[in-house]
């Protein structure tokens, strides 16, 4: 993980997370230990130190420089490696197992469960940063591919007076939507916020406009936070909740009171791994196991490997006053024929 420097804080984070999912779930006895990759110095340092110990699996590169960087060390000392790193091109089943998510397939995951329920008018609720022009092309596209309608679109920056202005103009757009002869189903609000004191006060002028209620209020696992008076609204996640004492460890230990997509990826890699590994370690039975076609269902919601990625389901997930309900999984049943 980087240790240091930009990146440094998130990866400790990362790393401890990934240490707690290996530790809660081990059934035998590993030792572990922490290198910090976050220049090219370091790295060259981490990979004379991981062949000096004969390490056996690696876990975490967050970024694809350190996965390449790391790459020939793993290749030529049969290492297995699962990174964070969202980049299908490392893949290789031989020894790079890819345990990033890929946001916009999860995106699409969203959007197509809406179309299919007939939602047609969207409105874009995006911060005011270089990666919301991005997000924004994405949703503007997609909408557009699907015939639908991009009836508001608003950024807004980190302070109250700025969040407020952006969620009345959305909920002027909603009403109209409402008041159309063409609606046929609810509006949608797009959330694409993950820092949990600005998701409160979108939903407290998301409540006092009553848009939870007028409209659907959607976005990935990152918009589930906690908010003092009850919200409903839909996400892509997943269906296990952080047990109690889980979250008072990150809470108390990381200062972590909301985990992201990418922690709750940390925290799941560590499982995963630690499962695969079983009572012993054995690469042959490790690589068989994690190449299971049985859902793990971590916090990140539900994964497995297809080859040298990891697929994801995605499931879609009402929060409805203080309550969760699974309303669709990406994997349909069979249906039952006579």
């Amino acid at each position: 993980m980087p240790l240091s420097g930009p990146s440094g804080e998130e990866g400790k984070k990362l790393a401890e997370l990934i240490k707690w999912g290996l530790e809660d779930n081990l059934k035998g006895f590993v030792s572990t230990t922490t290198y910090d990759v976050s220049t090219e110095e370091f790295t060259k340092q981490a990979a004379e130190k991981l062949l000096a110990k004969r390490t056996q699996i690696i876990l975490g590169p967050l970024f694809t420089p350190s996965v390449k960087a790391l790459e020939k060390l793993a290749r030529n000392n049969g290492i297995i490696m699962l990174t964070l790193s969202n980049n299908p091109m490392l893949g290789d089943e031989s020894h790079i197992y890819v345990f990033g998510h890929a946001p916009l397939k999860q995106t699409n995951r969203m959007l197509g469960y809406l179309f299919e329920n007939g939602h047609k008018d969207f409105a874009l609720l995006l911060p005011s940063n270089k990666g919301s022009i991005n997000l924004k092309k994405v949703y503007d596209e997609s909408i557009a591919a699907k015939a639908g309608n991009v009836i508001s679109s608003q950024n807004y920056s980190p302070d109250h007076e700025s969040i407020a202005e952006a969620v009345s103009k959305i909920s002027t757009a909603v009403d109209e939507a409402i008041e159309s002869v063409d609606a046929e189903s609810k509006p949608v609000i797009i959330i694409a916020e993950e820092n949990p004191e600005l998701l409160r006060e979108i939903y407290r002028a998301i409540k006092l406009k009553n848009l939870d209620n007028k409209a659907l209020v959607v976005g990935d696992g990152r918009i589930d936070v906690g908010f003092s008076k009850p919200i409903n609204y839909l996400f892509t996640g997943a269906s296990r909740e952080l047990d109690a004492k889980l979250q008072e460890r990150c809470q108390t230990i990381l200062g972590i009171s909301h985990l992201s997509m990418l922690q709750n990826l940390a925290y799941d890699l560590g499982a995963v791994t630690s499962t695969a590994i079983g009572l012993s370690y054995s690469k042959e039975t490790f690589l068989n196991r994690l190449k299971s076609p049985v859902w793990y269902n971590g916090l990140s919601g539900e994964v497995r490997f297809n080859g040298p990625l990891a697929e994801r389901k995605y499931s879609i997930i009402e929060h409805a006053g203080n309550s969760y309900r699974v309303k669709d999984s990406a994997v349909k049943p069979p249906v039952a024929t006579k």
